[in-house]
């Protein structure tokens, strides 16, 4: 609070010495508390909470069609189911169909043969569950903005915002002006934005 990191050449860098800080702003400001997941390993990554600090801002990473989405669904869903406000954003590959098969899977512990044959079971059980906590967001690749994503957010006080995922935002990769060349100087940008939900 007393001080700034600025990477713009027309801002000043600030630093304070260490005993200077005033610990009665750094204990005003502790951890809001965190929300539970229902992996107990992730859980245990932000002592001395039991579970995901508010504010963190978290990157699944793994290799193409290893799970990533349905790892991000399965939290939706468990954090869904216990009353906390969650917006879920797909950016290209996601439609409705795909929602109600892969949450009935999770939920129902079935393949995705039986609850896409029992599609309209799922929904309505799974309906039940979330209740009016689990909002989706399905959009088409390369059309949305980060800035368009949390604004939205801000306004509807989540408190979960999953994003599926980042290389698909607008301007991402694709060198138009917003983007600058490719996703790696565009990343601080789509970074800097996400950060306002913290």
């Amino acid at each position: 609070k007393d001080s700034s990191l600025n990477t713009s050449v027309n801002e000043s860098f600030k630093s304070f010495k260490f005993g200077d800080m005033n610990i009665k702003k750094v204990l005003a400001d502790k951890s809001q508390g965190a929300v539970h997941t229902n992996y107990q390993w992730l859980n245990d990554v932000f002592p001395p909470h039991d579970g995901i600090e508010l504010g963190q801002i978290g990157l699944v990473c793994a290799a193409p069609g290893v799970g990533k989405s349905l790892f991000s669904m399965n939290l939706a869903l468990y954090f869904a189911s216990c009353g906390v406000r969650t917006l879920y954003v797909t950016l290209g590959d996601l439609v409705e169909r795909d929602w109600v098969t892969r949450l009935g899977a999770i939920y129902c512990n079935c393949s995705f043969a039986e609850a896409y044959n029992n599609m309209e079971n799922m929904f309505y059980n799974l309906k039940n569950v979330t209740g009016d906590n689990l909002e989706l967001s399905i959009n088409p690749s390369g059309k949305v903005t980060s800035t368009e994503i949390v604004d939205y957010a801000l306004e509807r006080d989540f408190e979960v915002v999953v994003v599926d995922y980042d290389a698909n935002h607008a301007g991402a990769s694709d060198g138009t002006e917003d983007s600058g060349s490719s996703m790696y100087s565009n990343y601080g940008k789509i970074y800097s934005d996400y950060t306002r939900l913290s």
